[in-house]
């Protein structure tokens, strides 16, 4: 299992087991650690209260190892519990100075004027998605992807552990929802899945091209036989015998071709774990694009936590860009690889 598959299980698993009121003691790089672990909790992933956490199995009561039974163990806890968190960060730092130059800094605007029309601290919030990603076909892959979106733009946020900002408290279920960020957030999962899977697919398309070959490479030689065979006979009954081979050779090799291609084929699956929904003050900025006789307000957001603007998202792929057109009628905001593709 590789370093980074091993810290983001780290960092899943503490949030989970610290989700439960359980305390976790295990650094970043070390192979094992431990928790103190709530009794209810300790009887649902059937270990002691005080449990030794590891990569390898056999080495403690609780393996964060994909390829053991780890996610169905870890999953009972959500059975009993929400599986959407709610906190706030109540105050941080928010620029004061002017934002033009900033704005200017930070996009490229393609095709478009764009005027800002004012700046306004406000709090959002920010949605963090945790994912089990499963790819299955001769071999397995699994992974836990973590989403983080801003739930007004939904585009996704590169930002650190939220949860682990001193000042997160405690929120309650405000009185309006924010937007429906599911759908965004399980487009930039599968983005990753497929970029994070990228190495096991290669694997399996080269042992498909190894087996195929291998295939033809045994049936065409059964076919020579049968040829040279009838070569030395000469006669028509042999010719048309060695016909005959030659079409059920062919027709057994399409068959095997077919029944390796189906076992070779991938099925994946991405679900949801968990939701957090995070509230941040920030800075909005309302900008007025114009485009041609079209004119539209975008709103790009200055995070406190990255202490830098975030991009905007591409309608068409939903990836953060800082280099924006626009379209000419809706104005929407188009990254340059989509807008080359109108």
């Amino acid at each position: 299992m590789s370093v980074d598959v091993q810290t983001r299980l780290n960092s899943f698993l503490r949030s989970v087991i610290e989700w439960r009121g359980g305390v976790v003691e295990w650094p970043e790089h070390a192979e094992a650690g431990e928790a103190l672990l709530p009794e209810d909790v300790a009887a649902s992933l059937d270990c002691p209260e005080v449990a030794t956490l590891a990569y390898q199995p056999g080495a403690g009561d609780l393996v964060a190892d994909l390829a053991t039974d780890f996610v169905d163990r870890i999953e009972v806890l959500f059975e009993t519990k929400s599986r959407v968190g709610m906190c706030r960060v109540p105050g941080l730092y928010l620029k004061q100075s002017a934002m033009e130059a900033p704005m200017a800094r930070a996009f490229t605007w393609l095709n478009a004027r764009v005027r800002l029309r004012s700046t306004v601290a406000t709090r959002i919030e920010y949605h963090v998605w945790h994912f089990h990603a499963a790819l299955r076909s001769e071999d397995q892959w699994e992974d836990v992807l973590s989403i983080t979106l801003n739930s007004q733009s939904q585009v996704e946020i590169h930002m650190p552990d939220l949860e682990a900002l001193g000042s997160v408290e405690p929120s309650e279920e405000p009185v309006t929802s924010p937007p429906n960020t599911y759908r965004s957030a399980s487009r930039r999962a599968l983005a990753h899945l497929e970029t994070r899977s990228s190495d096991f697919v290669a694997r399996l398309e080269s042992r498909l091209k190894r087996d195929r070959r291998r295939l033809k490479d045994y049936y065409h030689a059964l076919a020579h036989q049968a040829k040279q065979k009838a070569a030395r006979s000469r006669t028509e009954q042999s010719a048309q015998k060695q016909e005959e081979q030659s079409r059920a050779v062919q027709l057994e090799l399409r068959r095997k071709l077919l029944e390796l291609t189906e076992r070779y084929a991938v099925s994946g699956e991405l679900t949801p774990l968990t939701l957090n929904r995070v509230e941040l003050p920030v800075l909005a900025l309302e900008c007025e694009v114009t485009r041609k006789r079209a004119r539209r307000t975008h709103t790009a957001y200055w995070n406190p936590v990255l202490k830098t603007l975030e991009p905007l998202r591409c309608h068409r792929c939903g990836e953060g860009t800082f280099v924006v057109a626009f379209t000419d009628k809706a104005v929407d905001a188009t990254c340059p690889r989509c807008n080359e593709g109108q």
